[in-house]
């Protein structure tokens, strides 16, 4: 930027902002080594916020209940809305949002929720994210993200909730393999109406022992995977989140300073 540039005329950009929308594996992702939530405020450092929106335990009906009754609470809509300033600006906000859920609704406990309700959940979810943000929003760019859910390991699952709980893990990698497929079923069938939405497939990858912590939840190793699989989804689909070619929201700092002291006769010298 010119210093000969008005500060008033380069305020600050709206950040691009990037929601993590799952269960467990989402929330630990914050707090896991390597985690991708943490994997990805290393490759975007200031330029995009990123906000988890992981709860554990969680099911696509709970999530769905959650933004149908809490929308607002939940994404800081408050701190989104418009000034009449920045709407005769008609200044974008970018918005990404990846959605990771299904560990928990292929469970054969009283998690389970049916395969065709999984499905039809999911499509809501997406439906009410994009219809609520448009609402709040006069300039929106928003695109999503749909991982699947990432194959569990069946036998040390069962092994370790036998030795922490006395019982099984309610989890076999067959229903889960049937709960991705409809995923990709959702991303296939909507493509040709929605060219925002994209497939992060993790099956895709090789999931070995050491991808996970106990079976079901990820491992440095697993969280990795994870990474790599949604990194390059964004590269690929979702350039406008490539920190290589995104610019920063704020000013550059020399030009700022430059300005500032011209504007109020500050001689550093």
């Amino acid at each position: 930027m010119s210093s000969s540039t008005s500060l008033a005329n380069n305020l600050p950009k709206r950040r691009p902002i990037l929601f993590l929308i799952g269960d467990s594996i989402t929330e630990f992702s914050l707090t896991t080594e390597n985690g991708y939530h943490l994997e990805l405020l290393k490759w975007y450092g200031s330029k995009v916020d990123i906000i988890n929106r992981g709860f554990s335990g969680y099911t696509t009906r709970l999530i769905l209940d959650l933004i149908s009754n809490h929308f607002h609470k939940l994404f800081f809509l408050s701190s989104l809305n418009s000034t009449k300033e920045e709407e005769n600006k008609e200044e974008e906000q970018e918005i990404l949002i990846t959605i990771c859920l299904g560990s928990n609704d292929a469970s054969t406990s009283n998690q389970h929720v049916p395969i065709d309700e999984y499905k039809l959940n999911l499509i809501k979810i997406i439906n009410l994210l994009k219809n609520n943000f448009k609402e709040i929003l006069k300039n929106l760019k928003l695109t999503f993200l749909l991982i699947t859910p990432p194959p569990v390991n069946t036998k040390m699952y069962d092994s370790h909730c036998l030795k922490t709980f006395g019982t099984k893990g309610f989890r076999e990698n067959e229903t889960f393999c049937k709960y991705a497929e409809k995923v990709r079923e959702i991303v296939k069938e909507e493509e040709k109406e929605n060219n925002n939405l994209y497939l992060v497939d993790l099956w895709k990858n090789e999931w070995t022992n050491e991808c996970y912590s106990d079976g079901l939840h990820l491992s440095n190793v697993g969280y990795q995977l994870f990474f790599k699989s949604l990194q390059k989804t964004i590269i690929d689909h979702v350039p406008s989140f490539d920190p290589n070619k995104m610019s920063f929201s704020h000013f550059y700092w020399r030009d700022a300073i430059d300005q500032y002291n011209n504007k109020y006769n500050i001689n550093n010298n």
